[in-house]
C-alpha cells in the first residue's frame, strides 16, 4: 500500500490525539510535584490550532489529550490509532522526551521526535558537543553545575579558548530551556557565579556559559523532504528583531512572536544562509534519524561565520493569527503550502518513515485503521 492510500484511510478512519503538556501544579497532574529542567508551557492553545488544522485536511476524528499522569488510560479509552506530540513535558529531569519515551512503550505512532533524539537536541551541552563533532561552527562554552568543585568563574578562567576581556561578554543560559527564558548576557566576571545561581535555583540542572556572538542573530525551520527523508528542506530563515539596545532575543512568554519580530532578508542573503543552513543540516541528518520538524538558532560571530546556538525539537507550531504566530507559520509561505496542508504534509513523512523503518509497527496501524497491508 502506498504512503498516500495509508494517509487517506488514517484520514478517514483512524483516531487521532493532539498532546498538549498538563499544568504539573494542577491538582491531579501528577502523583507528586517535582521541578522542571526546562521552562513549562502548556502548548494547549497550539494543540488547539493543529486539531483544527488536521479536521480541515480532512481527518475525521481528532481530539487534544493533556500529557498528565491519565494519558496512557485516556489513550487507551479513546482508541487512539496515532499521536501528534505538542508536549515539553510536564515536570522532571529531560521532559522534551517523556511524551515520545510513553508512546513508544505503549506503541503508538505519532508525529515528533525519538526520544533520544528529542533530549539530545534539548540539551543545550550534548548538542554543541555533537556540533563540535561534525564540525559544525558553535560558541565556545563551558557547563556548570554546583556539584562541580570549581566556580563557574573559575571555569571559565581555565577554559582557554572562552575570554572575557575588551568587549567581549557570555551568556548563561539553562541547559535545557525555551523561549529565551533565564537567559542573562554577563558582562563582569565578577557577577558570573551570582547568574549562575540564580539560573540554577529556576532549574535545578546544569548551567551552561557560553561565548556571546556578537553578530546577526537568525533561525531556521528544518523538515525532512519527502521522498528523501535523509535530505533536510530549511525553510523560513529569518534574522531576529532583537529590538533597540538588546543584545539577546526577548522571550515570546513577555513579547509574542509577529511579524515585528523578524527582518526578512534579501534574496542574495536567503539563498547564502539556506545554503549553509542546508549544509549543516545534512551533517545533522547523517548521524540522527531525523525525521520531524525542529528549528534552529544562529549567530554570527566576529569573524562573520554563521555558527549554530542550539536547536528546538519543539518549536511552536502555532497558526498565524492577527499578524501574531509561530516562526514556523510564517515561513510557510517559502514553501508554497498552508498551514494545513504543512500538517498533513508532517503526518505523511511520519507514515513515510515508519512504512521505511519501522515496518511492523506501520503494519500494525494499517491493521487497525483498517487498510490492508499489501
Amino acid at each position: 500500500m502506498s504512503v498516500n492510500t495509508a494517509l487517506n484511510t488514517l484520514k478517514l478512519n483512524g483516531r487521532i490525539a493532539v498532546i498538549y503538556s498538563a499544568d504539573p501544579a494542577q491538582v491531579g497532574s501528577v502523583i507528586y510535584r517535582s521541578y522542571n529542567t526546562r521552562s513549562w508551557k502548556s502548548y494547549q492553545k497550539v494543540a488547539n490550532d493543529i486539531k483544527v488544522g488536521l479536521k480541515q485536511a480532512g481527518f475525521n476524528h481528532v481530539i487534544c489529550l493533556a500529557d498528565d499522569q491519565h494519558l496512557a488510560r485516556q489513550l487507551a479509552e479513546n482508541k487512539i490509532d496515532f499521536a501528534w506530540l505538542n508536549t515539553g513535558g510536564m515536570q522532571g529531569a529531560d521532559p522534551c522526551c517523556h511524551g515520545a519515551a510513553l508512546l513508544e512503550s505503549l506503541g503508538i505512532p505519532y508525529v515528533g521526535h525519538t526520544p533520544l533524539n528529542a533530549a539530545l537536541m534539548d540539551n543545550k551541552f550534548l548538542f554543541k558537543k555533537l556540533l563540535q563533532q561534525l564540525a559544525i561552527p558553535t560558541a565556545e562554552y563551558v557547563l556548570w553545575h554546583p556539584e562541580k568543585l570549581n566556580t563557574a568563574e573559575e571555569l571559565v578562567l581555565r577554559h582557554n579558548k572562552l575570554h572575557f576581556f575588551g568587549d567581549a561578554k557570555l551568556i548563561v543560559k539553562p541547559v535545557s530551556g525555551r523561549a529565551s527564558n533565564h537567559v542573562y548576557l554577563v558582562s563582569s566576571l565578577s557577577e558570573l557565579n551570582e547568574v549562575c545561581q540564580q539560573v540554577f535555583s529556576h532549574t535545578q540542572s546544569a548551567v551552561l556559559i557560553e561565548q556571546f556572538l556578537p553578530g546577526d542573530e537568525y533561525c531556521a525551520s528544518v523538515i525532512p523532504t519527502m521522498g528523501e527523508l535523509a535530505s533536510p528542506t530549511c525553510f523560513g530563515i529569518y534574522q531576529r528583531n532583537l529590538g533597540p539596545g538588546n543584545s539577546i532575543f526577548t522571550s515570546m512568554d513577555i513579547k509574542p512572536i509577529g511579524t515585528d519580530s523578524i527582518i526578512i532578508l534579501s534574496d542574495e542573503q536567503q539563498v547564502h544562509l539556506n545554503e549553509t543552513v542546508t549544509a549543516y543540516c545534512r551533517k545533522l541528518f547523517s548521524v540522527l534519524n531525523l525525521y520531524g520538524l525542529f528549528r534552529l538558532d544562529l549567530r554570527m560571530d566576529e569573524q562573520g561565520q554563521l555558527c549554530v546556538l542550539e536547536a528546538n525539537p519543539k518549536p511552536d507550531l502555532g497558526a498565524v493569527h492577527n499578524g501574531t504566530g509561530s516562526l514556523v507559520a510564517m515561513g510557510l509561505q517559502e514553501l508554497k503550502v498552508s498551514y494545513t496542508q504543512f500538517l498533513d504534509y508532517l503526518v505523511q513523512v511520519s507514515l513515510s518513515h515508519l512504512s521505511l523503518h519501522r515496518t511492523p509497527k506501520y503494519h500494525a496501524l494499517l491493521a487497525r485503521i483498517g487498510a490492508p497491508c499489501q
